[in-house]
């Protein structure tokens, strides 16, 4: 009986040992010399205005256009320029986005908060931009 004892101690000690601690899911990766609180970049941020296109322009082609950037640096997109699912990172008040086919978009971060963000973005290469106004 003590034999058994011991060997059942050694198998829950051994156990222990190859077991470790895995990172918390919340942990943020790629976030690098952020100069704004990356937490109010977290969530789902509704399309608001398209420099300055309004009314039945922006109804048209950009309702229910969306961003929601989770905290695992993967983020979704439903935009009129492309949509589905996208990795990013933030270097300083620049959001690089990464989308499977290889495109990269960059996002200049104006101005945040809670409910308000202000951006500019442009596709890798181009140096065509859009100010683009999301609300929470």
């Amino acid at each position: 009986m003590k034999k058994i004892i011991i060997f059942l101690l050694a198998c829950v000690l051994t156990g222990g040992i190859f077991c470790s601690c895995s990172k918390d899911d919340n942990e943020v990766t790629e976030i690098n010399n952020a100069s704004f609180n990356v937490n109010y970049l977290y969530g789902k941020w509704n399309l608001d205005k398209v420099d300055g296109i309004t009314g039945w322009v922006l109804n048209s082609r950009y309702e229910n256009n969306y961003i929601t950037f989770n905290r695992d640096g993967t983020a979704h997109a439903n935009m009129a320029i492309g949509n589905g699912n996208v990795k990013y990172k933030v270097n300083g008040n620049i959001v690089t986005l990464y989308v499977d086919g290889g495109d990269l978009f960059y996002i200049t971060v104006n101005s945040i908060s809670s409910t308000d963000m202000d951006v500019k973005a442009y596709l890798y290469g181009n140096s065509t931009a859009l100010n683009y106004t999301f609300k929470k």
